[in-house]
């Protein structure tokens, strides 16, 4: 199974962040200074984000599955841009793609992280840009409903998650993608992580240790 489209738009995706701040200075910089003579609207109350709904939900959601616990045995490196997370050594491993599960039916479970520079990237472009790079990365998608986007921080690191019902190549599941500065003021790292609809065991636990492992 080929993911270099998915690939492919990730780094798209991640270039984004070179300039996206800037750009959008620009152009309030460029905008010509108005005299109003009207009273201004009062400012509405802002409408409260909903708390997101536990991600367990979402892999369970129509099978009860048994939690699979790889991350307990022999554990290998994997480098992503200056970073390193910890993965099961009995994962099969195609670089730069780790895979839990491979079969037919949609059973498949896959590990998926990269670094792409991006110059001046701050920890504020992560928050102002994920829309822009949402918007890139679910181009590269067969289908995809997002679920939710919050921010978190993991091992100090601050990260956007976004959490995703899509199809790749005709295989519907779960995908998880967190994305972060990986070298401040140079590039920007990403991590995603898939769960096929007919897997035979729900893998979450095993991505959320491998994310807590970053170093």
């Amino acid at each position: 199974m080929s993911f270099r489209k998915l690939s492919s738009f990730v780094l798209a995706a991640v270039l984004l962040f070179g300039g996206c701040g800037k750009k959008e200075e620009s152009r309030e910089a460029a905008a010509p200074a108005q005299e109003s003579t009207q009273t201004a609207a009062p400012t509405p109350e802002p409408t409260p984000t909903p708390t997101p709904e536990p991600v367990q939900q979402y892999i369970d959601e129509t099978v009860q599955k048994e939690q699979a616990n790889d991350f307990a045995g022999e554990l290998r490196d994997y480098p992503v841009g200056v970073h390193t997370y910890s993965i099961p050594a009995v994962w099969e491993y195609n670089e730069p793609y780790a895979y839990p599960e491979v079969g037919a039916e949609n059973g498949m479970a896959m590990v998926y992280g990269m670094s792409g520079e991006a110059s001046g990237v701050t920890d504020r472009d992560l928050v102002t840009g994920k829309d822009d790079f949402l918007d890139g990365y679910t181009s590269g998608l067969d289908a995809v409903e997002i679920l939710s986007t919050e921010e978190v921080e993991i091992q100090g690191i601050k990260m956007i998650e976004a959490r995703m019902k899509v199809t790749i190549s005709d295989i519907e599941g779960y995908m998880y993608v967190y994305w972060y500065v990986d070298d401040p003021g140079k590039s920007i790292g990403v991590m995603a992580f898939f769960q096929g609809a007919g897997t035979e065991k729900d893998y979450y636990n095993d991505f959320e240790a491998i994310m807590n492992s970053i170093r």
